[in-house]
């Protein structure tokens, strides 16, 4: 990819995924640039909080695989909404960085009571005991050589409270910093741990 926002070379996803779906030359054939909703808020969020990447195609992967690489890494989700394709971050606060400050939406897009169901709402919630409370990924440390490296994060009050449940080692190498793995991996957590529904 010929795209590059931090001085390292990293790039921001939702760059990375436009020039992915709609380059000419190596771009997913038959997409058109109008099925690309407006990433704005996705970009600015990726940029503030530092969520940057430097991906790296260098074997067979599916397209959706490799959408999902983006938005794993930048605590985000994809969705079709209104016939184009939207990101959303899961971001919840501000943050401010790279000269950006992006700040959530957090008005109720719905106000719903049980009288607006036909039926009875059930919801089932993972147990505690099942969800991780120590997750790793790796990423290639571009401060060594790109070697393979380990950013783990925790939370220690789960973890006296249910022991420890360490989750597998995700791959995450489109991520070549140390910091923003750091940041990553703490998303990841915080994501796995206490949204189990």
């Amino acid at each position: 990819f010929a795209i590059q926002f931090g001085d390292d070379g990293d790039a921001v996803p939702a760059d990375v995924a436009t020039d992915f779906l709609t380059n000419a030359s190596y771009g997913v054939t038959g997409w058109k640039s109008g099925l690309i909703g407006d990433w704005s808020d996705w970009s600015d969020y990726t940029k503030a909080a530092n969520l940057l990447v430097s991906p790296v195609l260098d074997s067979p992967a599916s397209g959706a695989d490799f959408l999902k690489r983006l938005t794993d890494a930048s605590n985000s989700e994809f969705f079709w909404s209104e016939g184009v394709l939207k990101c959303k971050p899961y971001g919840d606060a501000t943050v401010t960085g790279n000269g950006v400050t992006w700040t959530p939406d957090l008005t109720p897009v719905y106000d719903l009571t049980e009288d607006d169901f036909l039926e009875e709402v059930r919801q089932e919630i993972v147990n505690q005991d099942d969800a991780k409370n120590q997750i790793q990924i790796e990423y290639r440390d571009r401060a060594n050589q790109y070697q393979p490296a380990i950013a783990t994060a925790q939370d220690l009050d789960d973890i006296v409270t249910y022991g420890l449940r360490k989750g597998d080692v995700e791959t995450m190498h489109d991520i070549c910093d140390a910091d923003i793995a750091q940041q990553v991996v703490q998303l990841r957590l915080q994501k796995i741990l206490y949204i189990r529904d």
